[in-house]
């Protein structure tokens, strides 16, 4: 949890180090993502039951700076044996021209 929060803040200081965005229209804080949870409980009748608990979030975060300047980055967050956070895609898109984009 700690790798994904010093992440985020390492980006939202690039994003917001390069000024002031008060005539680009721009969209910093636009999230989407979609989240899944499962229990499982097993075990014989008249013991002790065994549960399992699994957690799984897919965080995009979908920057907008202006119309020549958009990125993306999408975080997967995986709650089971190995608490893991992944990476799964960072992208930065530069609109040059409407048939040209980088």
């Amino acid at each position: 949890m700690w790798k994904a929060l010093a992440l985020t803040l390492i980006l939202s200081v690039a994003v917001f180090a390069g000024g002031e965005f008060g005539t680009g229209a721009a969209e910093l804080l636009k999230f989407s993502g979609y989240s899944t949870f499962r229990w499982d409980k097993y075990g014989i009748e008249g013991s002790d039951p065994d549960n399992n608990m699994r957690a799984f979030a897919s965080v995009n975060w979908l920057p907008r700076l202006n119309s020549f300047v958009s990125g993306k980055m999408n975080l997967d967050l995986y709650s089971n044996s190995s608490n893991s956070i992944r990476l799964a895609d960072i992208s930065l898109s530069l609109n040059i021209t409407e048939n040209f984009t980088l």
